[in-house]
């Protein structure tokens, strides 16, 4: 749904489709959601209920939905259950009934109370969790030191958020990060920004810390970062860890990389992590505003300058020959982009979700077509004067 940027957004339906950056630009003023006739959970836009955390109030006109005391409902009448999709900021006290079975979008709750006949949840301590008690979904809000049950093997990403007086989680043997292996590529848990990160404990040989990054499977040759538990812009990679997996994920503010000089896989130069060649480049800092590489480096790796969001215009210069895959995937901001090299191979998505002009579903770099919209279904049309598709053709030649 396209609406122009500053108009009044107090109301607004449920059931549109909104870009993600207009409900980030308007989230604070958006105080009451109204919900049409025929609304059907399937149907509800999920990114404005889970962006725009100041709703007040919810408008129904459809019988599927109720809202009361700061709680919105949908009912499930397949089997008679109950879904809650919000928690308004004025509720920090929660009652899940016996037919509740499903929680979105809670925020800042100090306690919740299950109906003993309950059977989707159960709360221990001061964390809600399945009735089976391996699964964590949201730690109270006022908790300090949480020690999560034996058994557990998932935990919510957003199950910590709220926690802001947090000191201390003890992790179990049973706990090994799975979440980490599913798309889509986020940190596997989130922390409450506002406060120092708390100490983490493992029990088991799943994951140690090192350099304030949590390292799982650490024995192993596959080891992978998947924490930075550290608000420093300066990271230190330790010798353990060997692969740059998903680091444009996990350490979005780091403006500098130091590699430690025992690491046999990789190295940094100038702040940017490249293979002991130093030709391929592997990973670049997600918090940095400017692009600069080593002239060394001729392939760019897939991720490697990915979720970078104060990029807007690059230059790629004449020594890389090769892009791969995503390699600059959901910089959002990037606009421009300038190849040094008239003769680079640029991997079909190397440039996914980037701001650069679409045309028809197709993504140009100055006059060359570098790829495709993943959402693009009709048939392609390049503009005029296109000089090379993302495959390495002519115009002429491309399919």
């Amino acid at each position: 749904m396209n609406l122009k940027k500053g108009c009044n957004m107090e109301k607004i339906y449920i059931n549109k489709h909104y870009e993600k950056d207009f409900l980030i630009e308007h989230c604070k003023e958006i105080k009451t959601v109204i919900i049409p006739r025929d609304t059907t959970s399937y149907s509800i836009d999920g990114s404005l209920l889970e962006i725009c955390t100041d709703i007040e109030n919810f408008i129904i006109e459809d019988r599927s939905f109720a809202f009361k005391d700061g709680v919105l409902y949908c009912r499930n009448s397949s089997n008679n259950t109950r879904e809650i999709l919000y928690v308004t900021k004025a509720v920090n006290e929660l009652y899940l009934d016996s037919r509740i079975e499903h929680v979105r979008n809670l925020r800042n709750i100090k306690t919740i109370e299950v109906n003993e006949g309950n059977r989707y949840f159960t709360v221990s301590d001061s964390l809600l969790m399945n009735y089976a008690k391996t699964e964590v979904y949201y730690a109270f809000a006022d908790a300090d030191i949480i020690v999560i049950p034996e058994g557990v093997d998932k935990i919510h990403q957003k199950a910590f958020l709220d926690c802001s007086k947090i000191q201390r989680i003890e992790f179990p043997s049973s706990y090994q990060f799975r979440e980490f292996y599913k798309p889509p590529f986020e940190p596997v848990l989130l922390f409450n920004e506002n406060v120092d990160y708390p100490e983490l404990v493992f029990n088991g040989d799943n994951a140690i810390i090192e350099n304030d990054i949590v390292i799982i499977d650490p024995y192993k040759s596959y080891n992978k970062a998947v924490l930075y538990m550290s608000k420093s812009d300066v990271c230190v990679i330790p010798d353990m860890l060997t692969r740059t997996y998903n680091f444009d994920t996990i350490f979005r503010n780091v403006k500098e990389y130091q590699v430690s000089l025992g690491n046999q896989s990789m190295k940094s130069v100038n702040g940017v992590i490249l293979d002991q060649s130093g030709e391929k480049l592997l990973a670049y800092p997600c918090g940095r505003d400017y692009f600069e590489i080593p002239e060394s480096v001729k392939i760019i790796d897939k991720y490697a300058v990915g979720h970078n969001y104060y990029l807007t215009e690059i230059t790629v210069p004449e020594s890389v020959v090769k892009i791969d895959e995503r390699a600059f995937a959901y910089d959002y901001n990037l606009e421009k982009i300038v190849f040094m090299n008239p003769d680079v191979e640029i991997t079909p998505g190397a440039l996914l979700d980037c701001k650069l002009e679409k045309i028809d579903g197709v993504i140009y770099a100055g006059n060359k077509a570098v790829g495709i919209n993943q959402y693009t279904t009709k048939e392609i049309r390049l503009r005029e004067g296109t000089t090379e598709t993302w495959d390495g053709r002519n115009p002429g030649e491309a399919g």
